[in-house]
């Protein structure tokens, strides 16, 4: 389990990562250091819940990301739609006012 530090770095990653922890880990755990289970369950839960909170950050700035992508094409079709009813709207008063219908 532990005596060097890249075994300890491993068992911490295999711990983290959820590996065959009830097959390999805590069986030698709990028999030879019962009170390491109160480092080590903390040490998972935080570990799997930063894990999960990286995720869901990811996945909510990805659709806030696309919320602003698709706030910004209705903007800009709105403002195509105004832009056509005012060119239409020019386009009849010019021809109100041209009387002699020469342009």
């Amino acid at each position: 389990m532990y005596g060097t530090l890249p075994r300890a770095m491993y068992t911490l990653f295999t711990l983290a990562m959820g590996d065959d922890i009830m097959g390999s880990l805590f069986p030698i755990m709990m028999h030879h250091w019962e009170l390491l289970f109160l480092l080590y369950a903390p040490f998972m839960m935080m570990t799997t819940f930063g894990v999960m909170n990286v995720v869901v950050g990811v996945i909510v700035d990805s659709m806030i990301s696309s919320s602003r992508e698709q706030e910004l094409e209705q903007e800009r079709s709105v403002a195509r739609a105004k832009l056509e009813k005012m060119n239409e709207l020019i386009s009849e008063i010019f021809h109100q006012v041209d009387i002699d219908n020469n342009g």
